[in-house]
């Protein structure tokens, strides 16, 4: 995110909900038009040279809490948030234009997504495995049962027939 650099711990991954890309003026208003076309708003070649400002911030959307980070080349770390929705945003701003024939300054991108934990099988399907299992077992044990009652009830049968 505009060399912002964002971690995840090992064991999660982030399932993302949406990804916004602003370019913005020196006040902060929309310079370029969304109805341009993509080429139009295409950076320009070596404007990283002329960054002068770099913020990043993490909004926790079940907590409510906010983390703002300030400077070029940081880590932004995403380990604290556990299985909850979170808005990254990262706002960069230059000292000359960086879009060809605007006055485009700033670009603010925000990218909206939930952490979630990754596991080595899917517990779901542990679950359903678990509950076949049982309802094999289950199954084994009616047909036993039934096997039981149905050699019982022909021996009866056999030994009435024998009285007569």
């Amino acid at each position: 995110m505009y060399r912002s650099y964002v971690t995840i711990p090992e064991n999660r991954a982030v399932r993302l909900a949406s990804e916004e890309r602003k370019l913005l003026d020196a006040d902060g208003n929309l310079c370029v038009n969304k109805t341009r076309k993509e080429e139009e708003q295409t950076l320009l070649e070596g404007i990283d040279e002329h960054l002068v400002e770099l913020n990043t911030t993490i909004v926790y959307k079940e907590t409510g809490k906010v983390k703002r980070f300030e400077g070029i080349d940081k880590t932004v770390s995403l380990e604290d948030i556990e299985k909850e929705d979170f808005a990254l945003m990262s706002n960069a701003r230059y000292n000359m234009a960086i879009v060809n024939g605007t006055n485009c300054t700033q670009i603010e991108k925000k990218v909206k997504g939930t952490m979630v934990a990754m596991y080595q099988t899917n517990p779901n399907n542990a679950g359903m495995l678990y509950i076949s299992y049982k309802l094999l077992l289950a199954g084994i044990a009616l047909l036993g049962f039934l096997n039981i009652n149905v050699r019982f009830s022909y021996h009866q049968l056999c030994d009435k027939e024998t009285k007569i």
